[in-house]
């Protein structure tokens, strides 16, 4: 690795750019463990907006960011976010469209769309869409606009 861990505690030197950085809680910040994600191992259970959502990784994982995948089958819902999202559209059925301010974002297999928090977004699939996002910050279901 490319970091070495200073006496100073939370301060870590790079010995690629020959810098020293600062991290919060370094060693709370550490991922215990690689894991790998399989959408074909995923049991679809959809809720009453037509999505079936799955979050792989987030804050308990002392991740700052929460991800993972979501279906979406005829599904049309606004939402609004309190949280910065990034959404790659992994397959997108017939439509998988966003809509923010009276625009409409179609997006196709591979490409991606940032939501900044603040977002008041329409969500719209046609057939089943299946898209991958990431969340920041990662505990955003502690909010209490969250009720799902």
């Amino acid at each position: 690795m490319g970091l070495q861990k200073t006496a100073d505690q939370g301060q870590l030197w790079c010995r690629l750019c020959h810098l020293q950085h600062s991290f919060r809680n370094y060693q709370e910040n550490l991922v215990s463990e690689v894991k790998v994600f399989k959408p074909a191992d995923v049991e679809q259970k959809y809720n009453d907006r037509g999505t079936s959502w799955h979050e792989f990784v987030n804050e308990k994982d002392n991740s700052p960011l929460a991800s993972g995948i979501t279906y979406l089958r005829d599904s049309d819902f606004e939402w609004t976010l309190w949280y910065d999202e990034m959404m790659i559209c992994i397959d997108p059925g017939q439509l998988l469209e966003v809509t923010v301010d009276g625009r409409a974002y179609s997006l196709a297999r591979g490409e991606s769309i940032w939501l900044p928090k603040g977002t008041v977004a329409r969500y719209r699939s046609v057939r089943l869409a299946l898209m991958y996002y990431a969340i920041s910050p990662s505990d955003w279901r502690n909010d209490t606009r969250y009720a799902r």
